[in-house]
């Protein structure tokens, strides 16, 4: 997973020359909060392949039923996660001029840890664990309390799957009242109470003459009500 986190930031470096972006602030902290993402689908592939030998399956075999089953719900999940982003890259007003390149960012890298998991991940893996043998004399870790339990919880919510549709649909609709609720700016209105004015003399106006003038506009600005320095 260390070899696949190296790979996929290189790839995401390669694909922000060929976008255009910079390493400043936003994308490098996009970069931070991408690396808690970036191993996901890498640790999925890795765990579901040392379960599969655990079983008494072949790295080949393990490989194969991991990426089958898991393939389409990581790219789901990682898509996901990456819409999470998409309205501050999106905007389009200043906080998509400012911020968009922290979508960008987790965009390239979480699609490059989704390919290179399920490509590379595997390939490493087999370089790794080549000399451990199937089985390995180790009991199925799904054996567990929990991961029955787990599985007792999944089971049925299949078995009563239109229970299930109905309560993610009014959990969703829920979710969309909430946050109608909820007052949509990314940047807060500055509260800071100053004006700015532009104050233009003719082509030629010598500058001790501009001062002067704006000098009197201040003082008169300052015998008003509500105006302090």
């Amino acid at each position: 997973m260390g070899f696949i986190l190296l790979i996929t930031i290189i790839g995401t470096f390669m694909l922000m020359r060929f976008h255009g972006l910079q390493l400043e602030k936003i994308s490098l902290g996009a970069l931070i909060i991408a690396l808690g993402m970036l191993v996901d689908n890498a640790i999925v592939v890795t765990e579901g392949m040392l379960v599969g030998l655990k079983r008494g399956n072949t790295i080949r075999d393990s490989a194969h039923q991991v990426i089958r089953q898991n393939a389409w719900p990581l790219l789901a999940a990682t898509l996901i996660a990456i819409a999470a982003f998409a309205p501050i890259g999106l905007s389009p007003d200043t906080t998509g001029e400012f911020i968009g390149s922290l979508f960008f960012v987790l965009l390239y890298s979480l699609l490059l840890s989704w390919i290179t998991a399920l490509t590379l991940t595997p390939f490493y893996f087999k370089l790794f664990f080549r000399n451990v043998a199937p089985g390995d004399g180790q009991e199925d870790p799904y054996k567990g309390v929990v991961y029955r339990f787990v599985g007792r919880v999944i089971i049925a919510g299949i078995r009563w799957r239109w229970l299930t549709l109905v309560l993610m649909v009014a959990v969703l609709a829920g979710a969309v009242v909430g946050f109608g609720s909820v007052k949509n700016a990314f940047f807060p209105a500055s509260n800071t109470p100053i004006f700015f004015v532009d104050y233009r003399t003719p082509e030629g106006t010598d500058i001790l003459e501009t001062q002067r003038r704006v000098s009197e506009l201040e003082e008169s600005v300052m015998e008003m009500s509500g105006f302090a320095t």
